[in-house]
């Protein structure tokens, strides 16, 4: 009975995904990168043992995007994917909860950049192409699928807090 008990519990890794934002002509734009192997992504990582889930997002940030500063503005949610573990996802059934923050940059950043990852094993010395998604843009068509909830979970934050998006940029200076 106990080990049929332990193989129904999932290990539990929590995520941390900064999702920074700008005010562009268009609206609110997010930062997103292509992955050379598995499609647009936004800045998402592994939170740490003992470190903060506020303190991932932005190391996550600088190891894949190369941002040192950024200004963390607030948490939009979290959400809950049910994968397989390790770096394939074809290990036993983990539980990710991912830690979805807001964060505006602290300089203006150009409009496409290429960065060579850091931090995981699985995708130190990937080169990542940057550019900026609107939100308001239905295309969504290149990218992963957990991060089309990610884009999804943005647009119902500021949908409920339609004042979030003058404090948001009335703050960062864009």
């Amino acid at each position: 009975m106990f080990q049929s008990l332990e193989k129904t519990i999932m290990k539990i890794i929590h995520k941390a995904c900064p999702c920074v934002l700008r005010c562009s002509k268009t609206g609110i734009d997010v930062l997103v990168f292509e992955h050379p192997i598995s499609g647009v992504q936004i800045p998402k990582g592994t939170v740490e043992p003992g470190e903060s889930l506020e303190a991932a997002a932005l190391r996550e940030l600088y190891e894949e995007s190369g941002i040192k500063s950024a200004r963390l503005v607030t948490k939009a949610g979290q959400f809950e994917r049910k994968v397989g573990g390790g770096p394939h996802e074809d290990g036993p059934l983990e539980n990710h909860p991912w830690h979805v923050f807001v964060l505006t940059p602290k300089e203006i950043l150009p409009d496409t950049w290429q960065h060579q990852a850091e931090g995981s094993v699985v995708e130190r010395g990937l080169k990542f192409d940057y550019f900026w998604h609107s939100l308001d843009s239905k295309d969504t068509s290149n990218f992963h699928p957990a991060f089309i909830n990610v884009l999804q979970m943005l647009n119902e934050y500021f949908l409920k807090q339609p004042s979030l998006t003058q404090k948001l940029f009335s703050i960062s200076g864009t």
